[in-house]
């Protein structure tokens, strides 16, 4: 990544990411919340453990296992026994990463199996949702991407640490990226013209359109902070999108 698109990044990453890397998106389908969360929680772990133990960082995961919590209330009351498996995969993930979140916040490493572990907790909390998620429930296009821009986010910052291998078989980033681009090019097209929600989607393609370059060449100069943020903002507008119908 050149020079001068760094300093855009960082430019516009001072106009408006710093309130909306706090914001929290509005879930209509919880089961759709808990995977961005689990999804998210990953990156942020990446981004504690190989960029910078920020507190900041840190405060970030734990409000995002708060939602975690929240979401997981939602669903729990009224099929407690069924869920039971998923919440006490989740109450191990949670504590496991507050831990290993901790614990780099005060400079210690954790070892492989820690890592190993979190890993494949989350692998099943996915699969929990997978399996008993209702299948009748189907999230909107607008909340199906702000999913795919947060698994996107979090290969990216996987790669740019060098712990891309954890990730499983995930397609390129590069290719994830030239399909999110084409699945934002769509909801665009199909927005009512001159509507609140073709300017919405505009502006988040305007946002979309600093990112790209840099997850199109990623092999390149990282900046895996930025993109959190970025990503962060557009998810959250997403979401809002699809909260909207």
């Amino acid at each position: 990544m050149n020079a001068r698109l760094f300093g855009l990044l960082s430019l516009v990453a001072l106009l408006f990411g710093a309130p909306l890397a706090h914001a929290t998106p509005p879930y209509p389908d919880p089961w759709q919340g808990l995977r961005l969360e689990l999804s998210g929680s990953l990156g942020d772990f990446y981004l504690l453990y190989g960029v910078d133990a920020d507190p900041s960082f840190g405060q970030l995961l734990d409000l995002r296992l708060q939602r975690g919590d929240q979401l997981l209330n939602q669903l729990a009351p009224g099929d407690a026994p069924r869920l039971a498996p998923l919440v006490a995969t989740w109450q191990r993930y949670r504590d496991q990463l507050r831990s290993i979140a901790q614990n780099l916040q005060r400079g210690r490493l954790p070892d492989g199996n820690a890592v190993s572990m979190l890993l494949e907790l989350n692998r099943q909390l996915l699969r929990h949702c997978d399996s008993l998620g209702p299948a009748t429930e189907r999230p909107t296009a607008a909340a199906r991407l702000a999913l795919r821009l947060q698994q996107l986010t979090t290969d990216y910052i996987a790669y740019s640490i060098g712990a891309n291998a954890l990730g499983g078989d995930n397609q390129a980033i590069d290719e994830q990226a030239r399909q999110f681009a084409s699945e934002l090019q769509l909801l665009l097209r199909q927005a009512e013209p001159g509507g609140e929600r073709q300017r919405r989607l505009q502006a988040i393609a305007r946002k979309w359109r600093y990112m790209e370059p840099s997850l199109l060449g990623y092999g390149q100069r990282a900046v895996p902070s930025l993109m959190h943020r970025y990503s962060g903002s557009i998810i959250a507008e997403l979401m809002q999108l699809g909260a909207a119908g």
